[in-house]
């Protein structure tokens, strides 16, 4: 009750499981892509690291990750 009272007063919602971070983790990807040598690095590590947290969420909830 209170969930549909809140959505009512406030209409905002983000989006769950993790899509925050996927979308985020892609946008990493792509300025990786656009950057040469070792200036890549840290977005390349970044993107992986919040892939790492979905796939966690993932497994958490028991889907089979195939990595």
């Amino acid at each position: 009750m209170s969930v549909a009272r809140n959505i009512r007063e406030n209409p905002k919602l983000l989006p769950g499981g993790d899509a925050t971070e996927l979308t985020v983790s892609a946008a990493l990807n792509q300025k990786c892509s656009s950057i040469e040598g070792i200036e890549k690095w840290p977005y390349g590590a970044a993107a992986i690291a919040f892939e790492a947290m979905s796939k966690t969420l993932a497994q958490n909830c028991g889907v089979n990750i195939v990595i």
